[in-house]
């Protein structure tokens, strides 16, 4: 996939124009940023085939530039986005978005919350190659939505924290880095984003606690069990 920055569906994040809602049109205001676009997409352009998920869908920029991939695929793979705000909050703008540029096939809307979608995909065995956690920022929802990934994750797939510089969701970092490490390996965005810097920007990014994106590869399931210390975090 060329570079998502020149792709015609990414038009309104790049430039910031108006988008079709239910009541109108508005620009997007609340959109992933473009290091982590640039992110994802390196991810996906390397992950096996199979389908991805995100929690939060909001304009649906990454829901977007990840459909692209399945449709560019051409395996028949989706992408899978829960929101249950899409259309109360949101006036279906991502929806509308994915409609127009064709993507409808080669996506799914999940309209409820995390804690019981996810639960329902656990419950029907599905497996994903990349999940991106962006949806409620408050520390008890994301570390739901976190203990469901780690359960709809593959071996080997991408687990990606968004506004992880944010308490609530910096709290749950710093769990799965203190108490999941025997199954996650952390790699750092910068490596991809600006990889002459990588090793000072990674290392005062969390100094200081700012690093918007965290990334986890999923190594094999965690050897926790029953009576298993708590590691302070």
């Amino acid at each position: 996939m060329n570079d998502w920055r020149t792709l015609p569906e990414m038009r309104p994040f790049v430039h910031l124009e108006p988008m079709e809602t239910d009541s109108g049109s508005i620009v997007p205001n609340s959109c992933s940023t473009a290091n982590n676009l640039t992110v994802l997409q390196h991810y996906v352009s390397q992950l096996p085939v199979g389908d991805t998920l995100e929690v939060g869908l909001a304009f649906g920029a990454s829901a977007t530039l990840l459909s692209l991939y399945h449709h560019k695929r051409g395996v028949g793979t989706v992408h899978h986005a829960i929101d249950p705000f899409q259309t109360s909050q949101w006036g279906n703008a991502a929806m509308k978005h994915l409609g127009r540029c064709g993507l409808q096939g080669h996506f799914q809307l999940h309209a409820e919350p995390s804690a019981l979608a996810m639960a329902d995909l656990v419950r029907a065995n599905k497996k994903f190659v990349l999940v991106y956690i962006d949806g409620s920022h408050l520390f008890e929802h994301v570390m739901s939505d976190f203990m469901l990934a780690d359960q709809l994750l593959i071996d080997g797939g991408i687990l990606a924290f968004d506004d992880s510089s944010c308490d609530h969701v910096a709290k749950v970092v710093a769990f799965v880095r203190a108490n999941f490490s025997d199954a996650y390996k952390e790699e750092s965005p910068y490596d991809i984003t600006a990889p002459a810097q990588s090793w000072w920007k990674t290392r005062l990014a969390k100094l200081l606690g700012r690093q918007q994106l965290t990334i986890f590869r999923r190594l094999r399931a965690s050897t926790r069990a029953w009576g298993t210390p708590l590691t302070n975090f």
